[in-house]
């Protein structure tokens, strides 16, 4: 993949499509996570043209609300984490995996837990609860995949924090209504604390 384009809160990256050898697909980042924000498909040939589609993408998008924000910093840690859990177990079933390399992961994984626990209980209580709440960008994008994982993240993320009060309890009593309106069918209670 290739930076594109950037500006002072996104970078474009592109990359040809392997199935389609005259389209682009432009990838769009945020700079102080590295999220995912968006996906596009262009089918401009040359340089000039796809890093000009991806300037007026990145104009068109808004500030992010918790840009900077160090919940916002947490919350992208542990999903990062969970995303190499489900990686590892994807090769541990695919491939021969030795005793050796799954205790070195499991140590990794334990080492994990421990520094997104601290992360978290290092936030104050308004970060906290900025943490549990949901911005207004994801809950109009309820559908895609990286939403649904953001969601997820927070639910997780409130088992994680150690030092709960009223407000933070409440925040997170209002993500499970926007949940449930949003997901009628999830299971809100099988979400651990585990990656």
């Amino acid at each position: 993949m290739k930076r594109v384009a950037k500006n002072q809160f996104y970078l474009a990256l592109g990359q040809a499509d392997p199935r389609f050898t005259d389209e682009f697909s432009i990838n769009i980042v945020r700079r102080d996570t590295f999220e995912l924000v968006l996906v596009k498909k262009s089918i401009e040939h040359n340089m000039d043209q796809l890093n000009h589609f991806a300037v007026s993408l990145l104009s068109n998008l808004p500030c992010p609300e918790d840009w900077m924000l160090a919940s916002r910093k947490c919350l992208a840690i542990y999903l990062k984490a969970r995303r190499k859990k489900e990686c590892f177990i994807t090769e541990l079933l695919g491939k021969d995996k030795t005793v050796i390399d799954v205790a070195k992961y499991l140590k990794t994984l334990e080492s994990h837990v421990a520094y997104i626990t601290q992360c978290y209980n290092l936030l104050n209580e308004k970060e906290l609860v900025f943490l549990l709440t949901p911005t207004k960008v994801e809950i109009e994008t309820y559908a895609s995949a990286d939403t649904s994982d953001l969601f997820y993240g927070r639910v997780a993320s409130y088992k994680f924090i150690t030092k709960k009060t009223p407000e933070i309890d409440k925040a997170y009593k209002i993500l499970l209504n926007i949940i449930s309106t949003i997901y009628p069918d999830c299971d809100l209670e099988s979400i651990s604390t585990s990656l």
